[in-house]
C-alpha cells in the first residue's frame, strides 16, 4: 500500500493566499517546500479535489505541480444530476490532457460522491439516480478519455441531514454492484465509517466483500464532537483495524490522509507535526 495525502488545489497550483481557512500556506510556505517534504516522509500520491467553481488554469497547473514531482494523482469530483459531455470536457479533459502531456501512464481514480438525497424521491428512485450516472460517467470515461484510465470510485459519505446517497457499508455495495464492479469501485472513507458507527448509522466493519472491491481510501480521525477530518495517532485502533483488513484482502492501492487542519484549532507549527505524525503513522 502506498501512502497519500489530499492538499487544496488552489494550494497546489501555486494560487493559495496567506491566511487561509486550510492553513497550508501557514505551514509549508509554497506548494513547492510542501511537495518536497511530503515526498521525503514517503508520501507517493497527491489528492486534489476539482468543484463547480475550480479553475482550470488551476487544475492544469496542481496536476502539472503533481506530477512534475513524480508523484502519483488521484482526484475528488462530484456527480452531476446529470452526467454529459460538457462536465467531464469542462473538469476531466483538461486533468487527461496535463497528464498525457507530463508522460503520466497510471490509472487515476475519480473519487465521486453519490448524489443528493432530494426529498421529493423515494430512497429507491435517489439511488438509482446516481447508479444511472455513475452508469454514464463510467461508459464516457471508457470510450472517450482511453488515452489516460480513471477509474471511478464511490465514497462512502457520512451520514447526514441532506446528504448524498451512499452513506451505508451496504448501500455503497449495492451501488456499485448494480453500476458493475468492472467499472465502477469503492472509495472507503474509514472517517466516515467511524463517524457513522458512533452516530449509530452503521455497523463497525464491512463485509469482506465490500472491502475487496476498495480501490482508494480515505484516512482521517475523529475530533472533538464528533467532527471528521482530524489528525491520526498510534491510538486510533479503529483505523489500523481497517488497515490490516484492507491489507489482508490484498489492497494495494493508496491509504490516503484527508486532513483539514482548518478544523483543528492548533497553530500552524502544531498542525504540521500532527500531520507528518499522520504520515508515519501509516509507514
Amino acid at each position: 500500500m502506498r501512502i497519500g495525502c489530499t492538499l487544496p488545489l488552489e494550494f497546489v497550483a501555486g494560487s493559495l493566499q496567506f491566511g487561509s481557512d486550510d492553513r497550508w500556506e501557514e505551514m509549508y510556505s509554497s506548494s513547492q517546500a510542501c511537495l518536497t517534504v511530503l515526498k521525503e516522509l514517503g508520501v507517493d500520491s497527491i489528492e486534489i479535489a476539482i468543484s463547480a467553481s475550480s479553475s482550470v488554469e488551476h487544475i492544469r497547473n496542481a496536476v502539472h505541480n503533481i506530477l512534475d514531482m513524480e508523484l502519483g494523482l488521484t482526484v475528488h469530483a462530484w456527480l452531476p444530476t446529470q452526467v454529459d459531455h460538457s462536465w467531464l470536457d469542462l473538469w476531466i479533459k483538461p486533468i487527461s490532457q496535463k497528464a498525457c502531456e507530463n508522460g503520466y501512464d497510471r490509472a487515476i481514480v475519480l473519487i465521486i460522491h453519490g448524489n443528493r438525497a432530494l426529498t421529493s424521491l423515494s430512497p429507491a428512485e435517489n439511488t438509482q439516480r446516481t447508479v444511472r450516472n455513475l452508469q454514464e460517467l463510467s461508459r464516457i470515461l471508457e470510450n472517450e478519455y482511453g488515452s489516460v484510465t480513471f477509474i471511478p470510485a464511490l465514497e462512502l459519505c457520512r451520514s447526514r441531514e441532506s446528504g448524498p446517497v451512499g452513506t451505508t457499508f451496504d448501500e455503497i455495495y449495492r451501488i456499485t454492484a448494480h453500476v458493475g464492479f468492472e467499472h465502477t469501485g469503492i472509495c472507503w472513507d474509514i472517517g466516515h465509517s467511524m463517524s457513522n458507527y458512533l452516530q449509530q448509522r452503521d455497523r463497525y466493519m464491512p463485509s469482506q466483500e465490500f472491502v475487496e472491491q476498495v480501490v482508494h481510501t480515505h484516512v482521517h480521525g475523529i475530533g472533538p464532537n464528533n467532527r471528521t477530518h482530524f489528525h491520526i495517532s498510534a491510538d486510533d485502533v479503529y483505523v489500523f483495524q481497517c488497515v490490516d483488513m484492507l491489507q489482508s484482502a490484498g489492497y494495494t492501492g493508496v491509504l490516503n490522509l484527508e486532513l483539514y487542519p482548518g478544523r483543528w484549532g492548533e497553530p500552524p507549527s502544531q498542525a504540521r507535526k500532527n500531520i507528518e505524525r499522520s504520515i508515519r503513522c501509516l509507514q
